[in-house]
């Protein structure tokens, strides 16, 4: 039962990272692109319910939490390392689109897009190994009998 706790606290750390997102204007990253504003912020609450549900699956310890959060995870940080990898600092920031003055104090910083992508990928792949690695810990729960 201990993975299925360290990956529900894992899930809660990712809604709150992802409410986070919310306030740099909607910014989610799909496999390649970043999306902004209210595009972006449906992608944030569809994930973020996702989590939810996969939290009250892990600890029920369901096996279809486990498969999606094999899959979702998988996807989330193939998606992430893809879009950060392949942007650059440049494009990020012309997308958030914050006031000259940030900007040009961003600018100086000496970040790329895959700075971002390690920063970002290593808890992603951590979860999802953790995931993969939890399959054991599911499908053990009491299911209600059907009578």
């Amino acid at each position: 039962m201990e993975p299925n706790l360290v990956l529900c606290s894992l899930y809660g750390f990712y809604i709150v990272m992802l409410h986070i997102l919310i306030l740099f204007k909607g910014m989610f990253p799909v496999f390649g692109v970043f999306t902004f504003g209210l595009q972006g912020i449906l992608l944030l609450d569809i994930s973020i319910a996702c989590l939810v549900c996969l939290i009250w699956g892990t600890v029920r310890q369901r096996k279809w939490a486990w498969w999606g959060a094999v899959i979702s995870v998988g996807l989330f940080t193939f998606s992430a390392l893809l879009t950060l990898f392949n942007s650059s600092y440049s494009t990020l920031l012309s997308g958030l689109r914050f006031p000259p003055k940030e900007i040009e104090f961003l600018e100086g910083l000496p970040v790329q897009g895959y700075h971002f992508a390690v920063l970002a990928g290593i808890p992603l792949l951590i979860t999802w190994g953790l995931a993969i690695l939890s399959r054991r810990h599911f499908g053990t729960g009491n299911r209600v009998l059907n009578r």
